[in-house]
């Protein structure tokens, strides 16, 4: 059996491993940037701790073929990291409401890294807003108005064609 990877395996796992293992390395005093970040990237300091990880995803749905595909490469890349210890998902079948509360959930049981992928995009920023001031947020397929948040993982529709 031949395992295919879409793209978003890799930029899933290019985002949140090196983000886990760098910015979430040993706690200590808040450290300052020796220069000034360029426009567009995130100081992730703040959200730096040695593992093992929390990770949350909170996914708008799983409800054609496609997202499922999203979630499964997100399931398995999670088992292929050590690093993480404990998983929750959320799957709020394209409520926007739901995944409101689901997030404020995820949030509540901890998490050390959220993946959002938001089920509408204007009603879920301040709920992206409420996690980001906790831990770093990442999103994917789908973005919210606004830009706060670490990443945001989008995928190329023709390699995912080809594949």
């Amino acid at each position: 059996m031949i395992q295919r990877h879409t793209g978003y395996t890799i930029m899933i796992i290019s985002l949140i491993v090196p983000l886990l293992l760098t910015a979430c390395g040993p706690a200590t005093s808040r450290q300052q940037p020796a220069e000034p970040l360029p426009a567009g990237v995130v100081d992730t300091m703040r959200y730096k701790k040695d593992a093992p990880y929390t990770f949350c995803f909170s996914n708008a749905s799983a409800s054609n073929s496609w997202r499922l595909s999203m979630v499964e490469h997100v399931r398995y890349e999670v088992r292929h990291h050590s690093e993480i210890a404990i998983y929750r998902e959320a799957d709020a079948k394209d409520d926007p409401a739901t995944q409101i509360s689901d997030i404020q959930r995820l949030l509540s049981e901890g998490c050390d890294v959220l993946l959002v992928s938001p089920a509408k995009l204007d009603e879920l920023k301040p709920s992206i807003d409420t996690a980001m001031a906790q831990v770093p947020v990442i999103l994917i397929d789908r973005t919210v108005t606004g830009e706060n948040y670490v990443s945001y993982v989008s995928a190329n529709n023709c390699t995912i064609g080809q594949l």
